[in-house]
């Protein structure tokens, strides 16, 4: 891709565009964003984004692209229009700099806070564990040996280890929709 294509497809976002792929196939959206890795250069294509619709994502790969025509506003249907909120000209919140190195030094200390229930014989394998499922579930507690993430009788959940290592931390809960979650969260937790 020449460095002219990726500029046009980056000065395309928020736009209605048509695209024809390398195969012929047809479609328009709104550019709703562009990656210009060389590697592997993106263009994510949004439809359907009038209110109570099911917006659509079209993800492709700027190098199957062969025609790429931005397409005048008139053209554009109300439904690819992107929101106001998500418009190209929109502004982030200022981020306020007095405030930033407080909300670190509370999150840090949150962090220390957590830390002091874990001693020296604590496996890392079971404060990687407990720092996975706070991430999510904040009231989590680590309480000798396991992770109590709630004590209340039918949605108990408790997190321990099957072997001392916490190779395979194992989720006890008479609550089958938490017990997934935290399984899958384990889970995805363990291919990092």
């Amino acid at each position: 891709m020449s460095r002219a294509q990726a500029h046009s497809h980056a000065s395309a976002v928020g736009q209605y565009v048509t695209v024809t792929l390398m195969n012929g196939t047809q479609m328009s959206g709104t550019v709703f964003t562009y990656t210009p890795d060389p590697r592997n250069p993106l263009l994510v294509l949004a439809q359907n984004l009038a209110a109570g619709g099911k917006p659509t994502f079209k993800v492709l790969n700027t190098n199957f692209i062969r025609d790429f025509v931005v397409e005048p506003s008139s053209k554009a249907p109300t439904s690819h229009k992107l929101p106001p909120s998500l418009d190209c000209g929109a502004m982030l919140p200022p981020l306020v700099a007095a405030n930033v190195p407080k909300t670190v030094k509370n999150e840090m200390q949150k962090r220390k806070d957590l830390l002091v229930n874990f001693d020296g014989d604590t496996p890392i394998a079971a404060v990687d564990t407990f720092f996975h499922i706070v991430r999510v579930w904040h009231t989590a507690k680590w309480d000798g040996g396991a992770i109590v993430i709630n004590k209340d009788g039918d949605k108990a959940v408790t997190v321990v280890a099957r072997d001392k290592d916490w190779n395979y931390p194992t989720v006890e809960s008479n609550d089958a929709e938490t017990k997934s979650r935290i399984e899958k969260l384990l889970a995805k937790a363990a291919q990092q």
